[in-house]
């Protein structure tokens, strides 16, 4: 037989099984889902992720165990069938899923908190929120998916206890390792959906003494998009770590308030090449009313920081540049300068 007979073969095998497990079940009594849950340790994963459908789909509270025990199977495809089963289920599963919350397979903490997270607003609307205080509780996991589902439900379920819990998961998260972020995108987002602005709960971020979580607290101030952070960040340019003033510049741009100008201006001066930078492309993004400055920065003496004058001069679509650019492409020293010169007299021109 060749390969692709055995191929065939197997494949039909597993839509057979497939198929006599996903057949209604004419009689939904207890045989029926035991059967199903029997099935749950077959050794063809094909069969047990059938197995894990039909429950899903039986209705019967007593699927929800099986579920999510199935959470814990060495295949990926009865995994994924479980997580979506138990989404399917909804609220009915939430007592089992509390529960699981504080499992000791952090892979089943994980799925849980994922299952809880994809139905909030389910259970906001049911006013269900009995687990509010799980996921709480969850927010000190050392499994940073479990603390970042967790807070992103709670800012889907609401309820009481919720606001003050996701701003102090955020303080706490901000001060946390630099590269681990993930988290406090997910409590901003969450603060967002609750009616709360964001940016206070970062002022201690942004004074430590840690470089690294000082340049995090800007990237997070810019994500918030508050107007509140826009001082915050405009003391930020001053921070002695270059790094730390270029993440602030970059974080001014992407709120986009007008009152950030003057000090993106000022920093067009500043020692450090990415912090000119990320304040011309900062500028860029306010129009006519920043060309000026933009093209004193053809002058930069470092040529990466020219060319980004040029490119952020285009970002502001003016026409009041054209003669500078044609000037460049004369007289520029540097190729690479000068044939973005090109480039955007090119598109100016079309």
């Amino acid at each position: 037989m060749t390969h692709l007979k055995i191929l065939e073969s197997r494949l039909k095998a597993s839509k057979r099984c497939i198929c006599w497990l996903a057949f209604p079940l004419q009689n939904k009594g207890m045989n029926n889902i035991d059967e199903l849950i029997t099935q749950l340790q077959n050794p063809n994963p094909d069969v047990r992720s059938g197995a894990v459908k039909a429950l899903a789909k039986s209705g019967d509270s007593t699927a929800v165990a099986p579920l999510i025990t199935a959470l814990q199977d060495e295949s990926e495809l009865v995994r994924g069938c479980a997580l979506q089963g138990l989404k399917d289920v909804g609220p009915p599963a939430v007592p089992l899923l509390i529960a699981a919350l504080k499992n000791r397979d952090r892979k089943v903490r994980r799925k849980a908190s994922c299952v809880i997270d994809d139905i909030g607003y389910e259970l906001k609307e049911v006013g269900d929120f009995q687990a509010v205080g799980p996921l709480i509780d969850a927010l000190k996991d050392p499994t940073s998916v479990v603390r970042s589902h967790s807070v992103t439900a709670l800012g889907k379920i609401g309820g009481a206890q919720a606001l003050p819990a996701v701003i102090s998961a955020l303080k706490t998260e901000a001060v946390r390792s630099a590269l681990d972020i993930g988290v406090c995108y997910r409590a901003i987002e969450a603060l967002h959906r609750l009616g709360e602005t964001a940016a206070e709960c970062l002022i201690h971020a942004l004074k430590h003494q840690d470089r690294a979580i000082r340049r995090k607290a800007a990237t997070l101030l810019g994500k918030t998009g508050e107007a509140g952070a826009v001082d915050l960040l405009i003391i930020a340019l001053k921070d002695e770590q270059p790094r730390v003033r270029s993440r602030a510049a970059h974080a001014l741009g992407r709120i986009g308030n007008p009152s950030a100008v003057k000090p993106l201006t000022i920093a067009l001066k500043d020692t450090a090449p990415n912090v000119r930078i990320n304040a011309l492309h900062a500028l860029g993004k306010f129009g006519e009313y920043t060309v000026a400055a933009l093209i004193s920065a053809l002058g930069d003496p470092v040529a990466s920081v020219r060319r980004h004058a040029i490119a952020a001069l285009e970002k502001t679509g003016s026409n009041r540049v054209i003669p500078q650019l044609e000037k460049m492409v004369r007289d520029e020293p540097e190729d690479s300068v000068r044939q973005a010169a090109k480039r955007a007299l090119r598109q100016r021109r079309h």
